[in-house]
């Protein structure tokens, strides 16, 4: 799939799972589309359901590796 749509889509997710609200589950957990599967291999914990990634731009690389 075309990287700018797929970037559109993880935007998109993010926005919906409330990543841009402080505190919210998905920003807590550097997790922007809220996965519960971690498809990278770079989660680092667990909080609840939802994968915890060392970083926002791990977080995001697995919602692209979703959306794609």
């Amino acid at each position: 799939m075309n990287s700018a749509v797929v970037s559109r889509m993880a935007d998109a997710i993010a926005v919906a799972e409330g990543y841009p609200v402080e505190g919210s589950r998905s920003r807590r957990n550097n997790n922007p589309g809220d996965l519960e599967r971690d498809l990278t291999g770079e989660g680092i914990g667990w909080d609840g359901p939802s994968v915890i990634y060392p970083t926002a731009e791990a977080g995001r690389a697995a919602l692209k590796t979703r959306c794609g």
